[in-house]
């Protein structure tokens, strides 16, 4: 997916849904939308539908604004980058992962939400490896960078970091700048 503009839209502006791998989202502008990029792994009720793993994703020299508002005057709290999956066993057992992700050079700004939010713990763990995160330029709207990264842990509570926090939490988090 490259050298797209992509401007209010309600949802994601790419949605990679159960099993999407060996993809490049590259060089594209987006705003206005509810969030760049969602990785989203969910329990449906066809048994057809079943969660694969979404490997080999490379998302790189993006410009991203996510407003604290969508076009139509709603509320938006979303992050650029959301990695999100429900709690369903048959989710969790089934192995999925994300690994070798990168997320370079881009330019990310956002009003209400954390830069990059993980739903859950499950995508910084095994059998996951952590996405490359480097060399990106990273803005909150409020000016201060308290909200770089989300995390949900398991037991559904909620935690935001700033950058120094952020890039000392995985080696794979490095040289981005605020």
């Amino acid at each position: 997916i490259e050298n797209n503009i992509f401007h209010s839209i309600k949802m994601a502006a790419v949605s990679l849904e159960m099993g999407v791998s060996d993809s490049i989202i590259r060089n594209n502008l987006a705003f206005n939308n509810q969030q760049l990029v969602v990785f989203w792994w969910y329990d449906s009720a066809y048994a057809d539908i079943v969660p694969y793993s979404q490997d080999n994703i490379k998302i790189i020299n993006n410009t991203v604004y996510v407003s604290d508002r969508l076009y139509d005057g709603s509320p938006n709290g979303n992050s650029p980058i959301h990695y999100n999956h429900d709690n369903s066993e048959r989710v969790l057992n089934a192995g999925i992962t994300a690994n070798n992700h990168e997320i370079r050079n881009n330019i990310f700004i956002t009003q209400s939400a954390g830069i990059f939010r993980f739903q859950k713990m499950y995508f910084l763990k095994s059998p996951c490896t952590p996405p490359i995160i480097e060399n990106n330029i990273v803005y909150h709207d409020t000016g201060v960078d308290e909200k770089i990264l989300f995390l949900t842990s398991s037991d559904l509570t909620s935690h935001y970091y700033n950058l120094a926090e952020f890039e000392s939490y995985h080696e794979n988090f490095h040289n981005n700048k605020f």
